[in-house]
């Protein structure tokens, strides 16, 4: 019954505010864009069908209203974005066919040592370090498994009685921070590089160092808050050292030296970040690091997805020394495809709100925000945004809200990166609910972690990330 409701609710709220919004402008395509719009943020929020099938509506409900055609409509589901993340993808299956993500994490851990201090730290470092360059789910799924095995040696102990949520939480929590830190990190990032360099392409274009400059910084802080946070709520002075060696040998986590295919899936993962790094010219004062597209005929025609491509490709054509490929075609089948339609449906209906005028009209009744400074108008879409995430997706919400910023900037004749940089981190910055974020959503599923512990730490985390945010774009970008 609430999943019938759920349906009916979404066309229904969309063709009331449509019709308000039609009384409003006496424009029909913002109308329609309306009932669109706001079909598709019900579907998202209340999860009553699958995001990607919302995500498809665009392809039906944009010819038959007259939103636009169907030739313009569907070359939307294939941006460029697309394929940095499909090469993303295979490069995270290649480290989790060889084991790389658990030498990594037993590596931070046997330096961080056996206090519970420690092991909470070791977790959260690899998660954060690890969703720098994979998606936050995956990264968490990664972790979970060394995590609840360290966690069923802990529950025969009463005294590690609050450890099980921390290091739950930490995990959840570093792999969502830390996917802010680069653009390949969390998919708000890219659907933001993409929207803003085709909508300012006067502006210099935000690449994978440009973004690193800002990200990584206020990346790190937040990572230090949250690890502060988790270790004052659940680990008191008195619990006891644990035996994180033993514990890894019993595990099989153990530290021996990597095979070839995992020393070569690592040369890999390595190359692709330097490449990434290095692609364009990086300007640090007066010196000057030249980009090595330089050598291209067209520096400008390579992207951060080619690089993700290249090297996706170069991994499943390497063999290790035993003659099996580094990954087998067969191992990248379980791609989740429909997060491809996701991304097509966010384009789509971004594109339809700019081309109906919708978020200009949209824009305009923000005119009210005017007068304030600009750092309370920052807290205030900082504050909006990380709440509004805490229902919805942060792919869904930062689709439904950067058009509307695009407007509000050109109306309020700020530079962009000064609104949409601070709303589309906090995208993921939000801790409270289990629908918040993937991360989130995982360790839930363990059933070790009950809803009151996260949304009693998660507000706390949720402030504190609006402070930061709003701080930091007060000193470094006003």
């Amino acid at each position: 019954m609430r999943t019938i409701i759920s349906w009916i609710s979404g066309p229904a709220l969309g063709a009331l505010l449509g019709y308000l919004q039609y009384q409003s402008s006496d424009n029909t395509l913002q109308a329609w864009m309306t009932v669109i719009s706001i079909w598709m943020a019900v579907w998202w929020v209340t999860e009553c069908v699958s995001l990607y099938i919302t995500a498809l509506l665009p392809l039906i409900c944009f010819p038959m209203l007259g939103v636009m055609d169907m030739q313009e409509t569907a070359p939307l589901y294939n941006q460029e974005i697309i394929f940095l993340f499909i090469g993303g993808f295979i490069l995270a299956f290649g480290l989790e066919k060889h084991h790389v993500h658990t030498q990594i994490a037993a590596g931070i851990l046997k330096l961080t040592g056996s206090k519970p201090a420690g092991i909470l730290l070791g977790f959260m470092l690899s998660g954060w370090f690890i969703s720098m360059w994979i998606s936050n789910i995956a990264t968490a799924m990664m972790l979970l498994p060394a995590g609840m095995a360290l966690i069923r040696n802990m529950e025969h102990n009463p005294a590690f009685k609050s450890f099980p949520p921390a290091l739950l939480l930490g995990i959840a929590y570093s792999a969502s921070i830390g996917g802010t830190a680069t653009l390949v990190g969390t998919a708000p990032n890219m659907i933001f590089m993409a929207f803003f360099n085709s909508h300012y392409p006067e502006l210099p274009p935000i690449t994978f160092v440009s973004w690193m400059t800002y990200a990584l910084p206020l990346s790190a802080v937040m990572f230090l808050a949250a690890f502060g946070i988790l270790y004052l709520i659940f680990i008191p002075k008195s619990m006891p050292n644990f035996d994180i060696h033993s514990y890894f040998q019993n595990q099989n986590l153990s530290l021996r030296g990597m095979t070839s295919g995992a020393m070569r899936t690592l040369s890999l993962f390595i190359l692709t970040i330097l490449l990434w790094f290095f692609r364009a010219d990086i300007v640090l004062g007066d010196f000057l690091i030249p980009g090595w597209t330089r050598l291209l005929p067209n520096p400008e025609y390579v992207k951060d997805s080619t690089i993700a491509m290249l090297m996706a490709i170069v991994m499943l054509l390497w063999s290790d020394n035993t003659g099996n490929k580094l990954l087998e075609w067969k191992d990248v089948q379980r791609m989740p495809l429909g997060i491809l339609f996701l991304f097509g449906g966010g384009f789509a209906l971004a594109k339809g709100i700019q081309t109906t005028g919708l978020s200009l009209w949209m824009s305009e009744q923000l005119t009210v925000l005017k007068p304030y400074p600009i750092i309370l108008i920052v807290i205030i879409l900082s504050t909006f945004m990380t709440f509004l995430t805490e229902l919805t997706s942060n792919t869904a919400s930062t689709y439904l809200v950067l058009p509307v910023l695009l407007s509000m900037c050109m109306s309020m004749e700020v530079h962009p990166f000064i609104f949409m940089f601070p709303v589309v981190i906090t995208a993921s910055y939000a801790f409270m609910l289990p629908v918040a974020t993937p991360p989130n959503t995982v360790i839930f599923a363990t059933e070790k972690i009950n809803i009151r512990t996260m949304a009693f730490t998660g507000l706390w985390l949720n402030i504190v990330g609006v402070i930061l945010i709003s701080l930091f774009a007060w000193l470094f970008l006003i």
